[in-house]
């Protein structure tokens, strides 16, 4: 089986990776040294904030994924104060639109298999010193609910 996770080099996405081994995994992470060491890993040093980036590389390549499991994400330490449009815009260019650019790229090669959005309760139970979070995380909700209908 052909893998893609992404935030794969620590957390939920390294035992991830653990859990699949066995199968072709590509693993994308800014930092991907904790990958090297890991059979069938093909690790993709990827900073999801580079929208261009991210074109260029799932263009680039000729796989059809079998499962596409969209782990990675970012939060802001918590705070009562009312966060930045700049923070509020990173949290989502991470959490939210990084995965729709992804899959630009990867749909069209999909033959058949399935995407998995890991989000978080912060989407369900929205905290008031987690609000940038929160949002971020209840719009990736709604985005994979929607996507369910189209493919």
């Amino acid at each position: 089986m052909n893998i893609l996770i992404t935030g794969a080099s620590r957390g939920i996405g390294r035992e991830l990776v653990n859990r699949y081994r066995g199968n072709k995994i590509y693993a994308v992470a800014r930092n991907i040294d904790s990958l090297k060491d890991i059979e069938n890993v093909y690790p993709i040093e990827l900073d999801l904030l580079d929208f261009d980036k991210i074109k260029d590389v799932f263009s680039s390549l000729n796989i059809s994924f079998d499962l596409v499991i969209l782990n990675a994400g970012i939060s802001l330490a918590h705070s009562n104060s009312f966060p930045s449009f700049k923070d509020l815009k990173k949290l989502f260019d991470v959490n939210f639109f990084s995965n729709h650019i992804l899959l630009e790229e990867i749909l069209p090669k999909m033959k058949k298999g399935k995407i998995v959005f890991i989000s978080s309760l912060a989407s369900i139970v929205a905290s008031p010193t987690s609000l940038a979070y929160s949002a971020s995380k209840r719009a990736l909700n709604s985005y994979a609910q929607s996507l369910s209908g189209l493919v």
